[in-house]
């Protein structure tokens, strides 16, 4: 059976969202909640840590960048390397991501070249 096409998150058994994993833009850390940007504008705080939103996130098309952010890999548009490291989304949404994980980030993506500057 394929991943379903839905985040199901049960938080403490007094909420419950169900979320179109296509619309996520990226995940967001933000001290014992998590916020999820959506593509239609949306910002969905759910009471979790992003930890928990990671464990079902797992697959191809979402990475975790930092501590602080789990991006779709869908909505990535560029990689900027130097001289802040950051990843630019869509609807020009930049998130810095640590230097130690460009390399990483551009194997996910299918873009890291043997003569990679890295």
């Amino acid at each position: 059976m394929g991943k379903s096409t839905f985040l199901i998150i049960n938080c403490r058994n007094t909420f419950f969202f169900k979320i179109n994993r296509k619309n996520i833009i990226y995940c967001e850390a933000d001290s014992k909640r998590t916020i999820i940007y959506t593509i239609t504008n949306n910002r969905i705080i759910i009471p979790c840590l992003l930890k928990r939103i990671e464990e079902q996130l797992t697959g191809d098309n979402f990475y975790r960048i930092s501590r602080k952010h789990i991006i779709n890999l869908y909505n990535c548009t560029q990689i900027i390397r130097k001289p802040i490291p950051k990843v630019i989304l869509i609807d020009e949404i930049q998130l810095q991501i640590p230097r130690r994980n460009v390399k990483y980030l551009l194997n996910k993506l299918g873009l890291l070249t043997i003569h990679s500057d890295m």
